[in-house]
């Protein structure tokens, strides 16, 4: 489980936030015969590594949950079975999940991973993802795959989140209602490359918005409360859409605004709250 550490002192501060995952990840597809309590279903890799890979199921499945996974060797017709503990589960579909090979299993696992690196020579070297992320270790986004275009709802937040760039502590502020899924995202997608921390390994944040629009949420839009007006709905509305982009500086006066015109507007306060908070941090 991720832990978000504070600062011994008390002041507040806060600390590192840890890599969950024992060892590097390779984003990787490989087909996955999967048996849970008697069911049956095949699965594809999202990413893999000698400890534990990421999946998608077909159904929810509940964390610890035991599996029994038969992983192909590509291109050889081989397999090797192994059992594994469910670390994780996303809360909606599509339900992935994060898969920690059991201890007696680790010789096999690290036997198919060699032979699936051998079976495929052209594949990049692991990402190397630190242990542990300091909040003001700085945050960018590299240029989007060509291919590998599916994300999971907390990864494309962390996305949107970084499209101004940003350090650690900034993505946390700007995501802190999910941080803990917002977290394993984050080193999700440093292990898949889409997250680096170099700048000159940063891409043009542009090429992310047909990315972004692609994936835009689907549901109807906020309705404004009775007791607010439609001038102050509407610099609300401005003022969140800019705290959620990270820009909280742009974000107050229209969120001053809001109040302004709705005093004693509780929703509207505390997104006032939350902007002061992100641009005086």
């Amino acid at each position: 489980m991720l832990r978000a550490c504070f600062d011994p002192k008390g002041d507040g501060m806060l600390g590192p936030i840890v890599n969950p995952r024992r060892t590097a990840r390779l984003p990787l597809t490989v087909r996955v015969e999967v048996e849970h309590f008697g069911d049956r279903w095949t699965a594809e890799t999202l990413d893999v590594g000698p400890c534990g890979l990421q999946l998608v199921a077909p159904e929810e499945v509940v964390a610890e949950s035991t599996l029994t996974l038969r992983l192909a060797v590509p291109g050889t017709g081989r397999s090797e079975e192994v059992a594994g503990r469910v670390a994780w589960c996303s809360p909606s579909a599509p339900w992935r999940l994060g898969i920690a090979f059991e201890r007696a299993s680790l010789p096999a696992a690290a036997r198919w991973f060699e032979q699936a690196m051998r079976a495929l020579p052209g594949l990049p070297s692991l990402a190397r993802v630190p242990e542990r992320l300091e909040p003001a270790t700085l945050l960018f986004l590299a240029p989007p795959p060509r291919f590998l275009l599916d994300f999971s709802a907390d990864e494309l937040d962390v996305i949107r989140a970084l499209r101004n760039g940003g350090t650690v502590g900034d993505l946390r502020v700007r995501l802190e209602p999910t941080w803990a899924a917002a977290q394993r995202a984050l080193f999700s997608l440093m292990a898949r490359r889409v997250v680096c921390l170099r700048r000159e390994e940063a891409g043009p944040v542009a090429a992310w918005d047909p990315v972004l629009r692609a994936h835009a949420p689907v549901g109807p839009a906020p309705v404004r409360p009775i007791t607010r007006s439609a001038d102050a709905h509407e610099a609300y509305l401005e003022g969140t859409r800019r705290l959620a982009a990270g820009q909280a500086s742009d974000a107050l006066p229209h969120l001053r605004r809001a109040l302004t015109l709705a005093p004693g507007d509780a929703e509207v306060a505390g997104a006032m709250g939350r902007a002061l908070a992100a641009s005086s941090g």
